[in-house]
């Protein structure tokens, strides 16, 4: 599904990736309307085109212009003055060859805008709208680990399948789901262990997409620290993609790991988050792709030495940190958050034609 909305002198082209049910699109609609209202203040008398970079393959300019005339129209192309894309979701690159590529699709009479997303999408979505655990005690956790999985992602396979190999699962909660390619995968793994304590999902592919919970209370309160599996794992060091998944053990004031993009830690601490170096080895965090999982099971094993009094006695020692990050992601991040929403087109890259 996807709109071409005409606002005064800015045609917006968003492409619904996301269920109009999802709050995840009404905050992606209240982007798209405030950088519209950027567009107008800036350029009172110009005809603008602002376009939604997410799930558009921006590097093959070919498809590219297949997909916006297959989903706009050719109309909206005949006459603007300046085109703005913006990431709404994802971040993205675009080089100057694509302002080269874009004006064969896109009748320009003055230039092509990148707006940086400096802004975090999830961390608008979760701030306001997630069903929150906060009130934790150290006395209900009983297992060394929560690890939720819904589709099987290489890293997750792996990381799961380390796990399984090593005797780990049986220490926390766990789910994986699976689809119809997982059979042949590498990594493929058949079941969780007869342990218990996991909720698996192997083979039923029937893990809800729960964007906005944290699950079962008594699984996250149970569990002493979050494995947290990004979305994604294999990224340049420049592109930290960062989804719901880190930011719920934030507001839920559980300790976490990441099996994300390399320096996604530092990037949190970047944003002033505190981390948890005093406690385990976060240099996971820095190594390449193909050693990170390895430095995560590490980590994970030292923990699992721990009896569970150690462990409760761990979170005591954390809570004020705990405490901290939620707080600062109600307050300072959001402000900053919102200060680089309110600057896009302020901040906007001219991409000059080569």
């Amino acid at each position: 599904m996807q709109d071409s909305i005409k606002k005064t002198n800015v045609i917006t082209m968003v492409e619904h990736g996301f269920p109009e049910t999802w709050y995840a699109s009404h905050v992606r609609n209240n982007i798209f309307f405030e950088t519209t209202k950027q567009i107008e203040a800036e350029f009172p008398n110009k005809m603008s085109l602002l376009i939604d970079t997410t799930w558009f393959d921006l590097q093959n300019p070919i498809k590219l212009k297949k997909d916006l005339l297959h989903r706009y129209g050719a109309a909206p192309f005949e006459n603007v003055d300046n085109v703005f894309f913006l990431p709404t979701v994802d971040e993205c690159n675009i080089n100057r060859s694509f302002a080269n590529n874009i004006r064969e699709i896109i009748n320009v009479n003055d230039s092509v805008y990148f707006l940086q997303n400096k802004f975090e999408f999830w961390g608008f979505c979760v701030n306001k709208h997630m069903k929150v655990w906060t009130e934790r005690s150290e006395d209900s956790i009983g297992h060394h680990f929560l690890c939720y999985n819904r589709k099987s992602h290489t890293h997750r396979l792996k990381l799961i399948k380390n796990l399984i190999e090593k005797d780990l699962v049986k220490y926390g909660v766990v789910t994986m789901g699976t689809d119809s390619h997982m059979a042949k995968h590498p990594y493929a793994i058949n079941h969780l262990g007869n342990t218990g304590y996991n909720l698996d999902y192997i083979g039923k592919n029937s893990i809800p997409n729960d964007v906005f919970t944290m699950g079962p209370k008594s699984a996250w309160d149970g569990c002493f620290v979050n494995i947290v599996t990004e979305t994604v794992y294999d990224s340049s060091d420049d592109y930290i993609f960062l989804s719901e998944k880190i930011w719920k053990p934030i507001l839920g004031k559980m300790p976490f790991i990441c099996v994300g993009p390399r320096y996604t830690m530092q990037r949190l601490r970047d944003y002033g988050f505190k981390t948890f170096g005093n406690w385990w080895d976060e240099n996971y965090d820095n190594l390449p792709n193909e050693e990170r999982i390895d430095g995560v099971i590490s980590v994970i094993e030292d923990i699992v030495k721990y009896d569970i009094d150690k462990l409760q006695e761990l979170y005591r020692d954390m809570k004020n940190i705990l405490a901290f990050n939620y707080f600062h992601m109600l307050t300072n991040f959001h402000d900053k958050n919102t200060q680089h929403l309110n600057d896009l087109v302020k901040e906007r890259i001219e991409i000059k034609e080569t």
